[in-house]
């Protein structure tokens, strides 16, 4: 080893970082179960992203291949037919 780095490990700042590693292998399984309690949430949360990105294009596959040839065809029916969700969806166009 050389003359450095020995010297690194001695004093203080060797002191430290042994005190350091005694505490993480101390409480090693805590920490371990604590990353995988937050691995849960974040697969969780991406379950969630990919299921509403999916009905959301299922949503527009829907309106293309349905409501849209319906809207150029009869304007009227097509406002009839979707007039109970029009409080609860933004319509632009």
């Amino acid at each position: 080893m050389t003359r450095g780095i020995r010297s690194s490990n001695q004093g203080p700042a060797g002191v430290g970082a042994g005190f350091g590693t005694r505490v993480v292998r101390q409480y090693e399984e805590d920490y371990v179960k604590a990353a995988w309690d937050q691995i849960g949430d974040v697969l969780e949360a991406n379950r969630r992203i990919r299921a509403a990105q999916a009905a959301r294009q299922i949503g527009a596959s829907l309106y293309d291949r349905h409501l849209v040839c319906l809207k150029l065809a009869s304007p009227e029916r097509a406002y009839a037919l979707t007039a109970p969700a029009h409080r609860r969806v933004c319509w632009t166009e």
